[in-house]
């Protein structure tokens, strides 16, 4: 599994991605699952569930960061 990270510009900034990545032909015939929150603001708060739903899954896992949190530009 690969683990990316990079960020997206929106109009009102940008936010951090991380996205748990399997290296198989197989893997993009999935849809990735990605992962919504109310209360988690960022990536890092998921601490390692995100790794572990794409091992369980063999999906794709996608989670970001919300707009103000974790590694948004203040």
């Amino acid at each position: 599994m690969e683990i990316k990270e990079r960020y997206l510009e929106l109009e009102q900034g940008q936010i951090f991605i991380k996205q748990w990545k399997f290296d198989r032909i197989d893997a993009c015939q999935e849809s990735p699952i990605i992962l919504f929150h109310e209360s988690l603001g960022c990536v890092a708060l998921w601490r390692n569930f995100p790794e572990k739903l794409a091992l369980l899954t063999g999906r794709d896992v996608i989670a970001y960061d919300r707009l103000g949190f974790g590694h948004f530009p203040h």
